[in-house]
């Protein structure tokens, strides 16, 4: 059995001499990984697409009535079974009923609406960093500029934003069962945070309701609303059926979560391979409109989320050479599925102009990355407005650190100079 060193910082580094090594025992290897313990893994591009397509032989959550997401341990806090019971864990129906009411917020249209709001928050973000200075673009820009646009969307204040945002960092780099439990606390605060802001708006809305015919008050901006997709999901709770209070909770933890993370180092990595190589920076300013491609060859190489989400084999038999056994779990491996060389030519190398490009870094099937639109948008303005504002930006010293984290190719640290 394979034991691949995905939390070893030098495998986001070079991930290629480990997708090689799952490539040469097959389509879908056998490994051993950190919480999960033995797994299937696929690592071709075909294996990868056909099980995140199969949701009924591939299940989320154990079977049965009430059947706990793949991975969630019995002896796991309350806080952790809350926050995991979500549409990203929940199959078909549940996931249907749960991505339905957040997917109009997410769609081009109403992305597209927020460009103008992103390039400000670009602005402002490299306003605050002097001319020449030294600055770490990881901390100070890259996850900043993701996690005050979807908490703007959400409708979270500066304060609470500050406050989710100083746990959010500590518990983003569990590679093993000490940082997981070391987690457990940043985490729990987070879930209180967002029960409290759950909790308020659902007395402002009352507040509301109780006095919409009351013209005395309808100048106490004290009271109103807070806006944003929090507060549409509040509403959407009240309808029966819909959404219960753990279920909105665990969905604004999603979102928040997953809506700045992934694109915290979509946005990094593929600042740094910029600065790696110059022809293709100077590429990139001959013509704004080469930004969409530069987004999907940087999602493709740098494959910031590496894994899928862990599923149940609800049925024996073979997949692409594999023989799997009912109650197995597997998984995908993104990264290994966009560097294969039968999908594509030299995948190992960056190339900017390629086309097509199939990658599969938003996944495919019914769990499609919902925020697909945002992530491409976030990245390329980040991306543009960066080198617009520091076209001399440049790489410091030894200032580039990979993370441990498994199932992520992430950057802790990138110092640059502006």
């Amino acid at each position: 059995m394979l034991k691949p060193s995905f939390t070893d910082p030098r495998h986001a580094q070079d991930p290629a001499v480990i997708f090689d090594a799952l490539r040469r025992q097959g389509a879908v290897a056998r490994v051993r990984l950190p919480l999960l313990g033995a797994v299937w893994m696929t690592s071709s591009h075909a294996a990868t697409s056909a099980m995140l397509k199969n949701d009924e032989r591939f299940s989320l959550r154990k079977p049965g009535k009430g059947g706990a997401p793949v991975g969630l341990q019995w002896w796991m806090p309350r806080t952790i079974r809350l926050l995991a019971n979500n549409m990203l864990t929940s199959d078909s129906a549940d996931h249907r009923r749960l991505r339905k009411l957040v997917d109009q917020a997410f769609q081009r249209r109403a992305v597209g609406e927020l460009e103008e709001r992103v390039k400000a928050i670009a602005h402002r973000l490299l306003d605050d960093v002097p001319r020449g200075a030294k600055f770490d673009l990881v901390s100070q820009y890259a996850r900043q500029l993701p996690l005050a646009v979807i908490c703007e969307l959400l409708g979270l204040n500066e304060d609470q934003q500050r406050a989710f945002s100083r746990d959010a960092c500590k518990v983003t780099s569990v590679s093993g069962i000490f940082d997981f439990v070391w987690s457990l606390g940043p985490i729990a605060r987070m879930r209180r945070l967002l029960d409290g802001v759950v909790r308020e708006e659902k007395r402002l809305q009352r507040w509301q309701e109780q006095h919409a015919a009351n013209d005395d008050n309808s100048d106490d901006k004290t009271s109103a609303s807070s806006g944003g997709l929090i507060a549409e999901l509040v509403r959407a709770e009240t309808e029966e059926g819909r959404l219960s209070h753990d279920e909105l909770v665990a969905m604004i933890f999603l979102l928040l979560m997953a809506g700045h993370e992934t694109t915290t180092h979509a946005i990094s990595s593929a600042v740094l391979c910029l600065l790696q190589d110059p022809a293709a920076r100077n590429w990139l300013a001959e013509d704004p409109a080469r930004y969409d491609l530069m987004v999907e060859e940087m999602l493709r190489f740098n494959s910031p989320v590496q894994f899928s989400k862990p599923r149940y084999v609800n049925t024996d038999g073979d997949f692409h050479g594999a023989a799997l056994k009912k109650g197995d779990v597997i998984m995908a491996c993104l990264g290994a599925a966009n560097r294969d060389p039968d999908v594509y030519d030299n995948p190992d190398q960056l190339d900017l102009q390629r086309r097509p490009n199939p990658h599969l870094e938003f996944g495919t099937g019914i769990h499609f990355c919902l925020g697909f639109q945002l992530a491409r948008l976030e990245m390329r303005t980040a991306i543009a407005v960066l080198f617009q504002r520091c076209p001399d930006l440049a790489l410091v010293g030894d200032g580039v650190e990979w993370s441990s984290r498994l199932g992520m190719r992430a950057l802790s640290r990138l110092a640059v100079k502006s």
